[in-house]
């Protein structure tokens, strides 16, 4: 009877060692456990879900910057072969002119035959705008000739050409002194005489050295000249018969006016 007793108490004992661990497993109070009403998820209004056919609010949007324009390339065309000579000329500059002034000869002893008399020209310049330039031109001149034994209305009337080369030195673009130096040549021919019986001959071919100086003013592409120039001669007879000391050495101002392309 007491061995059954002890042996109770004893069964007793290893029932609750064994129901000790579930018992606190199971324990409602135990802080560890999470409470379902805590867990339970809020019922959700479907008045609050957002309608996905709803205009978002243009506010909310990101405002975009537009992109800057783009401007297209134009490639300038091409000048045409005039406007290239155009724009040469306009550099070194290209000048037509026609002008006339007074004109005589050096020495006494050809002004005793021939009087003061009047010239005329046209001239072409290359390189008015440059430092050196050239021209080209057509001269003339016309004198009262007296002589013994020529005809008192006779006139001493010269035809030629010349050839220089000039210095250029610009002040400013609209003022431009220069020098020049070249060659020219002159026919002198005895005009509206009726007879000559005098010992001037009826012609001559003669050659000269231009040399000179003058100044180029310009408005626009007008230009104003105005140069003054001396011109030893050679080969010149015209008046060796009457004295042969009489050399046809001249000098001469021209003003002209003109137009640079």
């Amino acid at each position: 009877m007491k061995a059954r007793h002890i042996t109770g108490c004893i069964a007793g004992v290893v029932a609750l060692v064994l129901a000790g661990p579930a018992f606190a497993q199971d324990d409602p109070f135990d802080p560890e456990e999470p409470d379902p009403a805590e867990e339970e998820e809020e019922p959700v209004d479907p008045m609050d879900e957002p309608d996905p056919m709803e205009d978002p609010d243009p506010m909310e949007e990101e405002e975009i910057e537009p992109a800057p324009p783009v401007e297209p390339e134009i490639e300038e065309p091409e000048p045409s072969p005039g406007e290239r000579a155009q724009e040469i000329f306009e550099d070194i500059g290209v000048g037509v002119s026609v002008g006339g002034g007074v004109t005589g000869f050096t020495q006494s002893d050809a002004r005793d035959f021939v009087d003061v008399g009047g010239n005329w020209e046209a001239r072409l310049a290359f390189g008015t705008r440059f430092p050196v330039g050239v021209e080209a031109a057509y001269v003339g001149n016309a004198h009262d000739i007296d002589a013994l034994g020529l005809d008192e209305d006779a006139i001493l009337v010269g035809n030629g050409v010349e050839g220089v080369a000039r210095v250029n030195i610009p002040i400013i673009e609209e003022l431009t002194p220069y020098a020049l130096a070249g060659l020219g040549y002159t026919r002198y021919t005895l005009a509206n005489e009726d007879f000559n019986t005098s010992a001037v001959d009826d012609n001559d071919n003669v050659g000269y050295v231009p040399l000179g100086a003058g100044v180029t003013y310009r408005v626009g592409r007008a230009a104003f000249d105005l140069r003054g120039k001396f011109s030893p001669a050679f080969n010149d007879d015209l008046l060796e018969g009457e004295d042969p000391d009489a050399d046809l050495d001249t000098w001469g101002v021209t003003g002209r006016i003109g137009f640079e392309f």
